[in-house]
């Protein structure tokens, strides 16, 4: 039983371990001390240090996906775990919808304000679904958007 149990917590442990490291990219503060960049375990630049700010997706809302990013206008937009813009550093504001990943297509949604009006972003193509033409989207469900105009 014991012996077991000590197997059971060492598994758990090594997953710990292999999630951590799954993130090949890490940031950096550049040289000015005011941008951030992407570098690999290698100390490699990915991404030269031009952001402001550069956070990581969090595992439990897209796993996959890789860095939230903000410019010096405070516009933000999405890397991919390779360094790779998806959602170009436009947005005046971007979060990914609270729903379950599975009502759009099985991707996740991001959605994103400009211009005071919202929309919706396929964070895996960048791709535009709902142009920003709404106050507030408050979800969206099997095709529809839930909204206040």
């Amino acid at each position: 039983m014991r012996t077991g149990l000590i197997k059971f917590i060492g598994i758990i442990f090594l997953s710990c371990i292999n999630g951590l490291q799954a993130q090949s990219l890490r940031s950096f503060l550049g040289p000015d001390v005011a941008h951030m960049g992407l570098m690999d375990w290698g100390y490699e630049v990915v991404v030269p240090a031009q952001y402001r700010s550069i956070r990581p997706v969090g595992m439990y809302r897209a796993a996959g996906l890789g860095f939230w990013v903000t410019n010096e206008k405070d516009q933000q937009g999405l890397l991919d775990s390779k360094g790779k813009e998806i959602i170009p550093v436009k947005y005046d504001k971007l979060h990914f919808w609270s729903g379950s990943a599975k009502n759009w297509k099985t991707a996740p949604l991001v959605l994103f304000a400009k211009n005071q009006l919202w929309g919706a972003i396929n964070p895996k193509n960048g791709e535009v679904i709902v142009q920003p033409q709404f106050k507030k989207i408050y979800g969206v469900d099997k095709g529809l958007v839930k909204r206040k105009k």
